[in-house]
């Protein structure tokens, strides 16, 4: 009986130590740790971020120089802003039915690009330049996305971002933050404005 509590408390410490050599493993593999791979544009402001939901390597980060790119996970970026005339990116949303179709709010207005940010088209019609804050695109159907403004509240447009028509129907406040769908019900939006937050 001796010997099986002994064993117990050996086994006890060896669990210990290997649990210890575990999570210093796990440390230095640089888990729960933030790795600098930036900065991109003018002073590295970094506004939004997006990841392509069919190719998780490739991300796009939208800032106060415009968008960058990169293919491998934040490894190595490059600029994509041919076409873009907004450099300050707020917000950036891709489309999850089409790969490489995304969306950027800038301080002129929505740009769209097809291409996976090879080339941007300003997509401006009943819209303007307003400065657009935030755009999410509804998950069920890739032609509806919504643009919320810094001043104008939201808009919403019916055909993949051609045309937009002001969405503020009991929206007290216009100027507009955050957008999100909720993917089990898409036509419920909120929208986070500086007033609160709006359904």
């Amino acid at each position: 009986m001796a010997r099986e509590r002994n064993f117990s408390g050996g086994l006890r410490i060896g669990l210990l130590v290997a649990c210890a050599a575990f999570a210093a493993a796990v440390c230095s593999a640089g888990v729960n740790q933030w790795t600098s791979i930036g900065p991109f544009g003018p002073g590295g402001n970094v506004r939004a971020l997006a990841v392509d939901p069919g190719s998780p390597g490739v991300i796009y980060a939208g800032t106060d120089g415009g968008i960058f790119k990169s293919l491998d996970g934040g490894v190595s970026w490059g600029a994509v802003n041919n076409g873009l005339t907004g450099f300050s990116v707020f917000a950036l949303a891709i489309d999850p039915s089409a790969g490489g179709t995304l969306y950027a709010g800038t301080n002129a207005g929505v740009f769209k690009s097809v291409n996976g940010g090879n080339f941007w088209s300003a997509q401006r019609s009943g819209i303007g330049k307003i400065a657009v804050r935030a755009v999410a695109v509804d998950p069920s159907n890739g032609r509806v996305v919504y643009a919320g403004t810094a001043a104008g509240g939201v808009f919403r447009s019916a055909d993949a971002g051609s045309t937009w028509i002001s969405s503020n129907t009991g929206l007290t406040n216009p100027e507009v933050r955050t957008l999100a769908v909720d993917p089990s019900r898409p036509a419920t939006v909120y929208a986070g404005t500086a007033g609160g937050l709006f359904k």
